[in-house]
């Protein structure tokens, strides 16, 4: 890659456009592209290779278990490239876990893998936009399968990618305690967004319901009870939010690349009429557009081209949801920040802070 000198603390692989359901709210062009391995392992060596210890690389798709021979040498080869350059990878794949069993949880137990589901919650809430390509709706087969990987990878490798509509937002708190009940204890807010408009009443129906959870999480600290939302982790972790919102540079955290080696900022505008607009380069032609590889990032002054924002210029989104995303990360640096505090005195919020830096942060 040109000159790149960049720090990638986190990858989104997507080596599938592939998927063998059709969620009403996916964005994805399902054109049934796939990765070869080739182009997973450049983009694997631009991750490694780069400045920093902590590496993050998320595998999604599509679904990336309609491809599991590609995602078993991709896990491979990334443990065994990171150890070659002395850094320490998480890797996460992010599935439906419709086709998800008991022998890939085994290999993903030997190899230390952490695995994200998407689940959108109660029965009603998923089956609305969750369903195969007839129709057919899918909350008993993911249900059944939730168990079943707490079971074998154990409750720190295993979280739920919640999906949040205008239509489920009531519902989130109700959702988060009754996966709480379901042996999972690390759930990620995914807020919907580019589907149904976020009027301002679901806006605050979502306020409302995430203040609920962290709440609970709260008190059930001083019970001794561990619940985690994934951007808190992070946040105590990485402090990646923080970093984020202070003008952090967007291949820290934000770098994707699709299966033809194409690399943005952003999945979903890979997935827009004009996409080309978008692309911030290609790991297979070895390039990165010159406006990108040649900035210069200071992380202690915070001194930025400000490439992410000038990035989403000119692309019309639904404003509330962005504000929902920003006010969801917005909370949980405020709530990272008070468990620290709380920590200084109470042995139980210190226990937390070590628990949750161990689990699912993705």
């Amino acid at each position: 890659m040109q000159q790149f000198k960049k720090k990638i603390g986190t990858l989104k692989l997507s080596i599938t456009t592939a998927c063998n359901l059709r969620c009403e709210y996916c964005f994805v062009d399902k054109n049934n592209k796939t990765m070869d391995f080739l182009t997973a392992r450049k983009a694997i060596d631009l991750l490694t290779q780069s400045s920093g210890k902590e590496k993050l690389l998320k595998i999604y798709g599509g679904e990336p278990l309609l491809c599991f021979r590609l995602l078993k040498r991709i896990i491979g080869y990334a443990i065994n490239r990171a150890h070659k350059d002395g850094k320490r990878i998480t890797v996460t794949p992010c599935t439906n876990a419709v086709l998800l069993n008991r022998e890939q949880l085994i290999f993903f137990k030997k190899h230390n893998i952490r695995l994200a589901i998407s689940f959108d919650g109660d029965i009603v809430s998923h089956n609305k936009f969750r369903k195969y390509p007839n129709a057919k709706k899918t909350y008993n087969d993911v249900c059944n399968k939730i168990p079943l990987a707490v079971d074998i990878l154990g409750k720190e490798n295993v979280a739920i990618n919640l999906g949040v509509t205008p239509f489920s937002a009531k519902k989130l708190f109700e959702n988060f305690v009754n996966l709480t009940k379901k042996s999972v204890n690390t759930v990620n807010i995914e807020i919907i967004q580019h589907f149904h408009l976020w009027y301002p009443s679901h806006f605050k129906i979502f306020i409302l319901n995430i203040e609920k959870i962290i709440k609970y999480i709260f008190v059930n600290i001083k019970h001794g009870e561990f619940f985690f939302l994934t951007t808190i982790n992070r946040e105590m972790k990485y402090s990646e939010l923080s970093k984020f919102n202070t003008g952090e540079c967007g291949f820290s955290n934000c770098l994707e690349i699709y299966p033809s080696g194409e690399m943005a900022f952003s999945s979903f505008l890979l997935n827009v009429k004009n996409r080309q607009e978008y692309m911030i380069g290609n790991i297979n032609r070895g390039y990165i557009k010159e406006k990108y590889r040649d900035c210069t990032y200071r992380h202690k002054s915070y001194r930025c081209k400000k490439c992410i924002s000038d990035y989403y210029l000119g692309f019309r989104s639904d404003n509330n949801a962005s504000r929902l995303l920003e006010f969801r990360n917005r909370i949980s640096i405020i709530a990272a920040k008070y468990i620290f505090n709380q920590a200084r005195r109470n042995k139980l919020f210190k226990r937390y802070i070590i628990e949750a830096k161990k689990h699912i942060c993705f």
